[in-house]
């Protein structure tokens, strides 16, 4: 009787704190979620990547670290935003220049991406953290994406590769084996350093 009475009790907490790390509004993605079987939210599988399939915010609330063959999000759904938190999201890949070669030289292969969003996922806005050591690109977004104040090194692909309508501002892109930026028509680079890519 006593249990069952301190299980009635402990029920609606234990509600409220589930209910608690999305009360804003902004869904959460962390390594631990991201690793699990359950996912970070609702039409994520678990597993990397982590699937976003509506709209929305989502923040990390911690660093991503990936293998070589992993992406670590994949967005499925227009107009998503994505707040790394200040956090990184990083793979095995380290990229230095080399005498004779005209540009860097990373050391691990692979196809791994830190955010894709093909289309027909349009919309989608990455900002304030840092992405390092992909094996292909960095980030990878369909039209009208915007991404600010992203640091982007390492990459063994483009660092960000993006299609048209795309924003950039406040990003360092250095390093990486392809171009720093790729972007299609009507497209904005303001007040961003790119430099040493290939």
């Amino acid at each position: 009787m006593r249990l069952q009475s301190l299980a009635s009790a402990l029920f609606p907490i234990l509600l409220f704190s589930a209910d608690a790390l999305a009360s804003d509004g902004v869904f959460e993605i962390n390594q631990a979620c991201a690793t699990s079987t359950g996912g970070c939210f609702p039409g994520d599988a678990g597993g990397y990547p982590v699937t976003i399939a509506q709209a929305g915010s989502f923040r990390l609330t911690g660093n991503l670290d990936l293998t070589a063959s992993q992406t670590g999000i994949q967005i499925t759904a227009s107009n998503v935003t994505i707040d790394l938190g200040g956090f990184e999201i990083h793979g095995p890949n380290t990229c230095t220049f080399a005498f004779g070669q005209p540009g860097p030289v990373c050391n691990t292969p692979g196809a791994g991406r830190a955010i894709v969003a093909q289309f027909p996922a349009i919309g989608t806005t990455v900002r304030n953290g840092s992405i390092r050591g992909m094996t292909s690109h960095g980030v990878d977004l369909s039209l009208d994406a915007h991404v600010e104040d992203v640091i982007v090194t390492q990459s063994g692909g483009t660092g960000l590769r993006l299609a048209g309508g795309a924003h950039v501002e406040r990003c360092t892109v250095r390093l990486n084996a392809d171009r720093g930026v790729y972007s299609e028509d009507s497209s904005e680079i303001v007040d961003s350093t790119i430099a040493a890519n290939r």
